[in-house]
């Protein structure tokens, strides 16, 4: 999307929607090893902080750093968008998985829209 430009809506009926993939993802279960795993390093973080202020600035700006690094990679892999072709019109469509405001989670879309699970 560029700036001062809004973006063009595209109305077509639902049949002629294809989608490069589905839009809800189930989440994944983890086992209860796993999370009593989680909790024991979360619970050694958290004597970590409370014992070692020192490296109190060096871990945050740990943190801050991996998010801008995980910011930049988004922007420039763009892996959360679906490719949305639409029957008649020329051209494929992005659609941010992550932003969708779709009902049920994306499910009611899913039920609708034909889909095509493989590149498009």
């Amino acid at each position: 999307m560029l700036p001062r430009i809004r973006p063009k809506p595209v109305v077509a009926p639902y049949q002629d929607v294809i989608l490069s993939e589905f839009i809800y993802t189930a989440p994944t279960k983890s086992s209860p090893a796993e999370l009593v795993a989680a909790r024991r390093e979360e619970e050694r973080w958290r004597k970590l902080a409370k014992t070692n202020i020192m490296t109190l600035p060096f871990r945050q700006a740990s943190y801050w750093m991996w998010r801008g690094f995980m910011l930049v990679k988004n922007i420039i892999w763009k892996d959360d968008f679906i490719y949305v072709q639409v029957i008649g019109r020329n051209g494929t469509f992005k659609f941010d998985r992550n932003a969708a405001w779709a009902l049920d989670n994306g499910r009611a879309l899913d039920r609708l829209v034909k889909h095509r699970l493989e590149d498009v």
